[in-house]
């Protein structure tokens, strides 16, 4: 469990080791590519006040470097809990003991055409193709178009 990992920590070292940081620390993290967890502390410890505009600057430039002028959200879409990896953070991790479930292609779909085929009209066409390889599609779709129209929902 990722609670068990925590209270590995101790805290009371961690802030001591971040109030030691000194400028150079700092200096020297900000000279790296990839930096370190002593690297990180020395950037968030009162000795990097002074290089907090430097810090932003920096952000800035990697931010522009790895994704440009767009904003990505990380939003996961489960479509199963059926996982193989043993992430102590996830609650779906492979020994977690619990009932795994997997989706057929059929349900899958219907999740994703709920709402209908609301995106770009090159892909109207596949709306179309999951329709008629799977009937509930449409009849999902046209349940969900109801609900939407009844008071509370």
């Amino acid at each position: 469990m990722f609670s068990e990992e925590l209270e590995k920590i101790s805290w009371e070292e961690t802030t001591k080791a971040i109030y030691s940081k000194t400028d150079a620390d700092v200096r020297r993290a900000l000279g790296k590519e990839h930096c370190d967890v002593n690297d990180f502390m020395a950037l968030i410890s009162p000795a990097a006040t002074p290089y907090l505009e430097v810090m932003a600057r920096l952000s800035q430039k990697y931010t522009m470097e790895r994704f440009g002028k767009t904003i990505s959200m990380f939003v996961p879409l489960y479509l199963t809990n059926s996982c193989t990896n043993s992430c102590v953070y996830c609650g779906f991790h492979i020994s977690n003991p619990m009932k795994r479930t997997i989706l057929t292609d059929e349900e899958i779909m219907c999740i994703r055409y709920h709402m209908g085929a609301f995106t770009d009209k090159s892909e109207w066409n596949d709306y179309t193709r999951a329709v008629r390889n799977y009937p509930n599609v449409l009849w999902t779709h046209q349940a969900d178009m109801l609900a939407s129209h009844v008071a509370g929902v």
